[in-house]
């Protein structure tokens, strides 16, 4: 049992970095292809607070 508790703990580390690095990669390729459309949204924004509501 003792023996088994340092490869258990390993591969434990083992998945969570690569569930992190999943994450990274997913979260950088959204970030890079939603750059533009994020900018764009953000100026659609600015642009729709400086009209004047009807309410």
């Amino acid at each position: 049992m003792p023996q088994m508790f340092p490869s258990y703990h390993m591969l434990i580390f083992l998945m969570f970095l690569l569930v992190f690095f999943f994450f990274f990669c997913s979260m950088y390729w959204q970030g890079y292809s939603l750059i533009p459309s994020v900018k764009k949204s953000l100026k659609e924004n600015s642009s729709m607070e400086k009209k004047n509501y009807p309410w």
